[in-house]
């Protein structure tokens, strides 16, 4: 079990919340618990809704999609990595599953403590559409390097 000062500093490290103070790191900090999934265990499916936010501390994560009956992996996510944080926002089932590949320690923070912490601090919202932003510009650019190189 982390301290709350671990997680502040944890949490500091997640790329959607990099900018935020320590005041706002704390609050998140405070709504979070923690969850291990064993190698294999999937921590969301996709297709099923979403209502929390993972947060990665330690192991590993694949990001995999199933299309014309093949799943592909998208991403190997490892700690400070966040999971789950668009559905979070869009109220859209997950777009993707996601499966720990080996013991793998998250924090979760729940869809209605996260909207709780960010009225209280309406910093941590901005900071969370930026750096969603800052995600999809780089999708972006995924998609047309491969759009180049069938």
């Amino acid at each position: 079990m982390l301290t709350d000062i671990e997680k502040i500093i944890c949490l500091k490290k997640v790329s959607l919340f990099e900018n935020l103070t320590e005041e706002e790191l704390f609050a998140l900090g405070k709504v979070s618990f923690e969850k291990t999934f064993k190698a294999g265990e999937a921590v969301l499916k996709e297709n099923e809704p979403g209502h929390e936010l993972f947060i990665v501390v330690s192991g590993e994560v694949d990001i995999r999609k199933k299309r014309e009956g093949r799943e592909f992996t998208l991403a190997k996510l490892g700690p400070f990595n966040a999971i789950g944080e668009m559905s979070l926002f869009d109220d859209l089932p997950h777009s993707a599953t996601a499966v720990a590949t080996k013991e793998t320690n998250v924090f979760i923070l729940p869809e209605e403590a996260v909207r709780d912490v960010v009225l209280e601090f309406p910093e941590i919202g901005l900071a969370i559409v930026k750096a969603l932003s800052k995600k999809l510009r780089s999708a972006d650019e995924k998609i047309g390097d491969l759009s180049k190189n069938p």
